[in-house]
């Protein structure tokens, strides 16, 4: 198959951020499929499953040198928050991006002339909209929702110093640590100890009611999806979400202004800050893993202590990601950073043809096996559909300048009609 640079990529898009945004996209699979692949419990805690007889996801035992250890152990550390990092960064970036176009040339609404402030919140508006579809008929774990409402946020601080969004950026992405350490420090561990284990661990009879609910039709799976879906979206966003998302953000506003995504930055400087970030971040996230089995994982340590490793971890490790594509990038085979281009591109209908396929894979409107696959399983179909999306995007763009949903996006916003080809 000839891959060459589609025309939706030959215009005037900044390429390095369709190359990140491809990358992340694919990257976050690894871990958004253990989310389809089987319940909650078992994205957080590698020991979530032990003692229940047959389940192929017990680790039998407390050790993690073992077939699903391992998995969990590469995945958590090479994985886990570090592409939703990049995806929250290009956000911001994307934003800054927008207001500095909108000063030379205004958006339009509905044919006519209006502010940048305007088009922002209706942008938002409608991402929200996509979100709570994909949440609710599709798969509880969605981010946009999350993204949505942490832009109306955010989009206030556009016109902002590089030294005010980072700042504030700075204060924001501490916040959830000072309240876990003052819960740590101040509440005695047996008052939340109970309500930590419900999502940290789970039974045989529990496992059993989950697994029947997501192997049975799409309707019986409301049952599950939409108190999921409202825990993330309003529990989960109030104590953690909201504040690293935005803080984020900004940083990816501040990156934009500093000139990282235009070739400002000399490809040896990009090198060495790769290897020295991507690495640190690692080995703190490693250090998380290992201070959590010296106390055994316990949910109390484990949510409250333990998990601030990689918090801090995926920070850095993300930014060393991007440091090095953007280094990698120029000693590549071309056709490599084509097809990342182009499914950055179309990374908005790719995130939902995601859900789509695992949907088709693990739910009971399609394969089934849900709770069915062990952990190195499931990461041995994320190459496959790597592989997929990467003929699918670059053959889409050959015929078309957008994804279908990044077209219906982009209309629904300027209120224009819906078109493919322009």
């Amino acid at each position: 198959m000839d891959i060459t640079a589609p025309q939706s990529l030959q215009s005037s898009r900044i390429d390095s951020l369709d190359l990140l945004r491809g990358f992340a996209l694919l990257g976050i699979l690894i871990m958004n499929i253990q989310s389809f692949a089987m319940p909650s419990q078992g994205y957080f805690n590698p020991f979530a499953f032990n003692g229940i007889e047959g389940s192929v996801l017990d680790t039998q035992g407390m050790e993690l040198l073992n077939l699903n250890g391992i998995t969990y152990m590469f995945a958590h550390i090479f994985a886990d928050q570090k592409f939703m990092t990049i995806f929250a960064l290009l956000f911001g970036v994307g934003i800054a991006l927008m207001v500095e176009t909108h000063k030379n040339k205004p958006p339009l609404v509905n044919g006519k002339p209006t502010t940048s402030l305007r088009f922002l919140l209706r942008r938002n508006f409608f991402l929200l909209l996509i979100g709570l579809g994909h949440t609710y008929l599709i798969w509880e774990g969605d981010i946009l929702v999350t993204y949505s409402l942490c832009g109306f946020f955010v989009i206030w601080f556009r016109n902002k110093s590089v030294v005010f969004l980072i700042s504030l950026a700075s204060f924001l992405f501490m916040l959830p640590i000072f309240m876990f350490c003052m819960v740590g420090i101040f509440m005695p561990p047996e008052l939340v100890t109970t309500e930590l284990e419900a999502d940290w661990i789970i039974s045989a009879e529990q496992l059993q009611s989950i697994s029947e609910i997501m192997r049975s039709n799409w309707l019986e799976q409301m049952t599950y999806r939409a108190p999921a879906a409202l825990e993330i979206q309003i529990e989960l966003f109030l104590i953690y979400s909201f504040w690293r998302v935005s803080s984020l953000m900004l940083l990816g506003m501040a990156l934009h202004k500093l000139g990282l995504f235009r070739n400002k930055i000399s490809p040896a400087t990009l090198g060495k800050w790769a290897l020295i970030a991507a690495p640190t971040g690692w080995s703190l996230t490693a250090w998380g893993v290992y201070q959590n089995d010296i106390y055994q994982w316990h949910a109390f340590y484990s949510n409250v202590f333990g998990s601030q490793f990689n918090y801090f971890g995926s920070l850095i490790s993300g930014i060393g990601y991007i440091f090095g594509l953007l280094y990698v990038a120029q000693h590549i085979p071309a056709w490599i950073c084509c097809v990342l281009q182009s499914v950055g591109c179309t990374a908005l209908s790719n995130y939902i043809l995601q859900s789509l396929i695992c949907g088709l894979i693990f739910y009971g409107h399609g394969f089934g096996l849900f709770a069915q696959l062990d952990r190195l399983q499931q990461l041995l179909i994320v190459p496959v559909i790597w592989v997929l999306q990467s003929i699918l995007s670059t053959l889409w763009l050959k015929h078309f300048r957008q994804g279908p949903l990044e077209r219906f996006w982009r209309c629904a916003v300027s209120r224009s009609a819906f078109a493919l080809k322009t």
